[in-house]
């Protein structure tokens, strides 16, 4: 949750408003007054059009904690539950507040009433539900069921169907829709179906991911139907494994994707690609995980440990617009500047191997893998002058996809940031 609250800078009116919160609970604990119930009564309700903004609200939550009151803000978002259960960041902040302070049942027992009430809540394209850590399982079932309610009480055959059932809570953002869509590269798309084909995007990667991962962290297998019932079946192996036929055989391949496109398809379907596939990651958990290095600790180790699998013939995926490694490149998108990590191209350059950026996209009812090699080292290159073309190459290939067909443009924090801070500037100007 961190990571919303750091992706875009804090506007001054937005800086007003926590102040306020700030000066309250600090005035109140010079005094010894730290009732959360009179706390949340002198501080009023939350703004209601705060609510659904997941940037406010994690800034909040981080600014409650700091002065340990987070009981406070549970009271307040108690006190105002049809704002708070309408939007499934709001409702998993409560959730988060909840378990640390020991109000998980009053919380839960709140969205029940709500949930029995009819509410409908909204979420943004970064609120997947492993996103609010910790919460026990119950709690993360209990926001499954408000986030897709729809398909729990009308149960839909296909996958395509249930993303076109949640895509109408799915909110784009409009930070991004005014900084991507007079990119698009056909005009012809207006914009209210642009950004209606967006929240299609927006609905079947968070379907693929809460699937996915939901049953993981929640230690139940398998997860609720309503979820999803089997999220493979919008992913065919056999297309997969057509377009990937291109890969020469008995020969290291590095495959590159991004944080954004529908990054858990690509993830996952990789690994039922390549059954000895390795993935590299950020995530500590990683180094736990069959089939998974981890660069956290020891980025520069776990770069030449990845080199020597790839010249014994392993295939590998990683990101490298990610925050890791010393080594940085800067790429250039759309006319927004990245700093990346350069571990793709110096793998790509070392081991020789096949390279290409892979990503899912949508096509005919399916999403299927498009796969474009990327550029070979040439005889007597320098590793920078490879370096910076190979860089041009991937920057090309996320452009095409924030340029393309908006039902292959969802986002991870990252992009989110990068997007989301133009269209706030411009926004505000």
């Amino acid at each position: 949750m961190s990571d919303v609250a750091d992706a875009l800078p804090v506007t001054p009116q937005l800086g007003e408003a926590l102040r306020r919160y700030e000066d309250v609970l600090r005035a109140a604990r010079r005094v010894g007054r730290t009732d959360p119930v009179k706390l949340a009564t002198a501080l009023g309700r939350l703004p209601a059009r705060r609510m659904s903004d997941p940037q406010f609200m994690s800034l909040l939550r981080r600014r409650f904690e700091q002065e340990e009151c987070l009981e406070v803000l549970v009271e307040l978002l108690l006190r105002t539950p049809e704002e708070t259960f309408a939007s499934i960041h709001a409702t998993g902040v409560a959730l988060v507040s909840a378990a640390k302070t020991g109000r998980t049942a009053d919380v839960e027992a709140a969205l029940q009433g709500q949930r029995a009430a009819g509410v409908q809540a909204r979420f943004g394209v970064l609120d997947y539900i492993n996103r609010f850590h910790p919460i026990p399982p119950t709690s993360i079932l209990a926001l499954g069921g408000l986030k897709y309610d729809m398909l729990e009480a009308d149960p839909r055959e296909s996958f395509l169907e249930r993303a076109r059932a949640v895509m109408a809570r799915a909110d784009p953002d409009g930070r991004l829709v005014t900084a991507l869509f007079p990119a698009r590269r056909n005009a012809r798309v207006h914009r209210e179906a642009w950004v209606s084909r967006i929240s299609f995007a927006c609905a079947a990667d968070h379907i693929f991911q809460d699937a996915i991962t939901s049953g993981f962290i929640s230690g139940r297998n398998p997860v609720p139907e309503y979820f999803s019932r089997d999220v493979y079946d919008v992913t065919p192996l056999e297309r997969a494994r057509e377009v990937m036929a291109a890969v020469p055989q008995g020969r290291g391949a590095l495959f590159t994707t991004f944080h954004a496109g529908h990054l858990t398809m690509t993830r996952m379907n990789f690994q039922r690609i390549f059954e000895n596939g390795i993935q590299i990651q950020r995530s500590n958990a990683a180094q736990y995980a069959r089939g998974m290095i981890s660069i956290a600790e020891n980025p520069r180790s776990a770069l030449f440990s990845a080199l020597r699998m790839l010249e014994d013939g392993t295939p590998m995926l990683m990101a490298p617009d990610g925050h890791w490694g010393d080594s940085r490149l800067s790429i250039s998108v759309l006319g927004r500047t990245l700093d990346i990590g350069e571990g793709a191209a110096f793998l790509s350059y070392e081991s020789g191997c096949f390279n290409a950026f892979l990503t899912y996209v949508y096509d005919a009812g399916v999403f299927v893998p498009r796969l474009v090699e990327g550029p070979q080292k040439q005889p007597g290159e320098k590793y920078r002058a490879y370096r910076d073309r190979w860089a041009q190459f991937y920057a090309a290939q996320i452009e095409r996809i924030f340029t393309g067909r908006p039902e292959n443009i969802a986002f991870r924090n990252r992009w989110f940031g990068v997007f989301g801070r133009r269209g706030q500037e411009t926004a505000g100007a």
